[in-house]
């Protein structure tokens, strides 16, 4: 935030368990931020460098984005004390859920929603991180919930030593026992990279009658942005792949596998084409 702060404000040291919770949009191998993305292998390098200089003891990441696997997935080691687990796999959306009609917008994303609800039922002094993952994957029925990483840190240690006010002098003893869960029905729930067009559909299906012009307005607007952007993808692929393979490219969902390559080219697209933190990234 421009003039807020004074930039670097992480100060921790080797026993410090540290927390982070990313919420936003994503892509393969990118999340976005109001104006910059980052990518994956910076992310996972900017880690290994954390570790190295003893930065942190353990650290735990949880990412709410579509396709937020792909940041860890083949790229975190297993060594340098980071569990994370991820709102989705590498290649599919997150969920956006909890309409609120007075506010017009939607309140949570589902994995997001289904971490904090669990945080505040349990006691987190003795719920460990991986039954805290385990109860989180099985509700999100959306998506599929991923853990990366040192999985023994969700094994050893509790929910409570990365959120909260508790103060452990020592190791929590006693684990409580894993709850059984169902999975939970969000029936109001869309692919985050739907939700502003589903955010003006439902605007429009109750607004008055001298409100609905301007949305219908915002709704043209919005369905041609998004025309620009498969219109510019469609010619890339045209050139990379061949008309005949265009139908493979949109319908299939790679899984990201050559990093040097696809960051640059999102680089390009970024800052030639078209702002990606400002369309929806899915096609990415």
């Amino acid at each position: 935030m421009a003039g807020k702060g004074s930039g670097k404000v992480l100060k921790s040291g080797p026993n410090d368990n540290v927390f982070i919770f990313f919420a936003d949009h994503g892509a393969p191998g990118l999340i976005a931020f109001p104006s910059e993305v980052l990518h994956a292998k910076p992310l996972n390098n900017a880690l290994e460098s954390m570790f190295k200089n003893k930065q942190y003891g353990k650290l735990v990441f949880y990412v709410e984005a579509c396709e937020s696997g792909s940041m860890f997935a083949k790229l975190l080691p297993n060594n340098i004390s980071v569990f994370a687990t991820t709102a989705s796999n590498p290649t599919e959306s997150s969920y956006a859920c909890y309409w609120d009609a007075k506010r017009n917008t939607y309140l949570g994303d589902v994995y997001s929603v289904e971490w904090m609800e669990d945080s505040d039922a349990e006691d987190i002094t003795k719920e460990t991180l991986q039954q805290q993952f385990l109860i989180v994957q099985k509700k999100t029925n959306t998506s599929h919930v991923e853990e990366y990483g040192d999985l023994s840190i969700g094994q050893t240690f509790f929910v409570g030593q990365f959120q909260g006010n508790q103060s452990f002098s020592e190791r929590p003893s006693g684990v409580q026992e894993l709850r059984d869960v169902q999975p939970v029905i969000h029936e109001d729930a869309v692919r985050s990279e739907d939700v502003r067009m589903a955010t003006l559909y439902r605007k429009l299906a109750s607004a008055q009658d001298g409100e609905r012009q301007k949305i219908i307005d915002d709704i043209g607007k919005l369905t041609r942005q998004q025309e620009r952007v498969l219109n510019t993808f469609t010619r890339i692929a045209t050139v990379a792949a061949g008309s005949k393979q265009l139908n493979s490219v949109f319908e299939t969902r790679r899984e990201l596998t050559n990093f040097n390559c696809y960051e640059p080219v999102v680089d390009v697209i970024h800052q030639r084409c078209f702002s990606v933190t400002q369309v929806s990234v899915a096609s990415l």
